[in-house]
């Protein structure tokens, strides 16, 4: 009996170092292991997949090799724009100038450096060049229906972001009506919460949106939220929406390692491993807790830290500085993949940071997932008891709340653990995506 061939469109993709890439990845382990044919086609990050250590995990893997793909996304092009301008940073910049924008993106670097100001906050809003229409990821849309014509799959499955993605399968679905096409919002499009999208394009973007979802046999979310604001906007044309969370328990291949264990500390540690966006995210509450309990003699820096691995450290540090509690993080820069998950489950508890808005438009970050499986508890901030954020992970019986940090933090110095449940490791997630597979092939 002939494979059911299914096609994945995920520009980012393992061994990429992002949260981002683990739920596309487990889609493909899995689906591969209930016995369907299954090609993965990713940008250019995602080279090595060919490589011993991903050959026999049961899945094809393919990079687009468009040479202006290439050209302009991975070649000489950008090489020489990027020594530009990080010659002109060195030149204009202080050390920590330097540090912050070392961070962000190119696409960033180049409206910070040749943009005036009157333009840069309306080009830095609106995601264009990265997020938004035009996006380089473009250039990507062609290389990737070329891997389609040759693939020829049953169902394609694109992943957002980049649109593209979206775009390639819609793309390919029209031509190919028999093409049985699946959407997978990890994040919403025109309707996110982080871009406003440029003005003269948001039609197009609407459109192309629009006819996504209009052809899509089945729309999967990762949050409630996320299925009620696209029912809301397409209550016409909305296909079948499947909430599918990103729980995924099986860390794509077991990213953890031995070998990248980072020393055991003989502190309470709590740990953050998120990026902070200090126009969404607020720490503040924490570093007055920590204030209150140094000053009640609970705390102190020899048997307290906050183990910080973030790709803008300096945010944190800046704010913790402002309230003076600065001297118990423990700066542990940018690390691997590996390194972070394996911080997370040596720390006693977890930091996840999210605000109102983002639980307004329906956003579950993926950090809180990555979180969950730990099984540690999660210190939760910015948002209400009330929040689909905070009854998710409450639901698993680790949510923790800044009024009961104290009695965390004393009872494991007392060796009395107040945290005992150890997650229930469900495949909830593998069989989502199994169920809606077969629910497009019926």
């Amino acid at each position: 009996m002939k494979k059911i061939k299914i096609a994945i469109i995920s520009y980012y993709f393992y061994p990429f170092n992002a949260v981002g890439v683990v739920r596309p990845a487990n889609w493909a382990l899995w689906l591969s292991e209930a016995g369907y044919e299954v090609y993965v086609i990713s940008g250019v990050n995602s080279r090595s997949l060919n490589s011993e250590d991903v050959r026999n995990l049961g899945f094809n893997s393919l990079w687009t090799k468009g040479i202006f793909h290439n050209i302009m996304l991975d070649g000489p092009f950008l090489s020489m724009l990027r020594r530009l301008i990080s010659l002109r940073q060195r030149l204009v910049t202080s050390r920590a100038q330097q540090s912050e924008r070392a961070q962000s993106t190119l696409m960033a670097k180049i409206v910070k450096n040749f943009l005036p100001s009157s333009l840069r906050s309306v080009f830095s809003r609106s995601g264009i060049f990265t997020y938004r229409l035009p996006s380089l990821h473009d250039l990507s849309i062609l290389p990737t229906l070329r891997e389609l014509f040759t693939i020829k799959p049953d169902i394609i499955i694109s992943t957002h972001s980049p649109y593209s993605n979206l775009v390639s399968g819609l793309l390919y679905s029209l031509i190919y009506p028999s093409t049985k096409y699946v959407i997978d919002f990890r994040d919403m499009w025109t309707l996110s919460h982080v871009t406003t999208g440029f003005p003269i394009f948001k039609s197009i973007e609407s459109t192309l949106e629009y006819l996504s979802v209009k052809r899509a046999n089945a729309i999967s979310v990762i949050s409630k939220g996320q299925s009620n604001l696209l029912s809301s906007k397409y209550k016409e044309s909305s296909p079948h929406i499947v909430y599918n969370s990103s729980l995924d328990n099986q860390y794509y291949f077991d990213q953890s390692n031995a070998s990248d264990c980072l020393p055991m500390r003989r502190k309470f540690t709590i740990a953050y491993t998120g990026t902070l966006y200090p126009q969404y995210q607020d720490p503040s509450p924490l570093f007055l807790k920590i204030q209150q309990l140094r000053d009640d003699g609970h705390i102190n820096v020899d048997n307290f830290c906050i183990a910080l691995a973030s790709r803008n450290n300096h945010v944190f540090i800046n704010k913790a500085k402002s309230y003076g509690v600065d001297q118990f993080i423990d700066n542990l820069g940018y690390l691997s993949k590996s390194q972070v998950l394996n911080l997370q489950n040596q720390a006693d508890c977890l930091l996840l940071i999210e605000n109102h808005e983002h639980q307004s438009k329906g956003i579950l970050p993926l950090k809180g997932f990555e979180y969950l499986l730990t099984g540690k508890p999660i210190l939760l901030l910015g948002v209400s008891s009330e929040s689909e954020l905070s009854s998710y992970i409450s639901s698993h019986g680790i949510l923790l709340s800044l009024y009961g940090l104290s009695d965390l933090i004393i009872s494991s110095f007392n060796q009395q653990p107040i945290f005992t449940k150890t997650y229930d490791q469900r495949n909830e997630s593998k069989y989502a995506v199994y169920k809606l597979v077969k629910s497009i092939i019926a």
